[in-house]
């Protein structure tokens, strides 16, 4: 597997630096956690800092394209990312009241 940093911008009101990279040689599309380990191996950096912007590739290509941008603090990047949000628990809320209880004679 080969990368190549296509593009570097640095943006140093917001404390971080956007990349674009080629990932050359992956027959399937890199999940957020292995393009997260890939970017901050490549600009040697902490993978708590790296967030990932959009992994693409191509129908049958064996490129990937992926934009990250990597914070110089945790402080900056908590800043500036939105939160997630956790959806698994707001699912489960609404499953819950959404059903009806079963009676025991049904």
């Amino acid at each position: 597997m080969e990368v190549k940093i296509l593009n570097e911008t640095k943006q140093p009101l917001l404390s971080r630096t956007s990349y674009e990279l080629r990932i050359s040689g992956t027959e399937l599309t890199p999940t957020n956690p292995k393009a997260v380990e890939i970017v901050a191996e490549k600009v040697k950096a902490d993978a708590s800092l790296v967030t990932i912007q959009g992994i693409y590739q191509g129908y049958g290509s064996h490129t990937t394209r992926v934009f990250a941008r990597v914070y110089e603090s945790k402080e900056s990047l908590l800043k500036v990312e939105p939160k997630k949000k956790k959806a698994d628990a707001g699912k489960s809320e609404q499953k819950s009241e959404g059903q009806k209880p079963k009676s025991e004679g049904e």
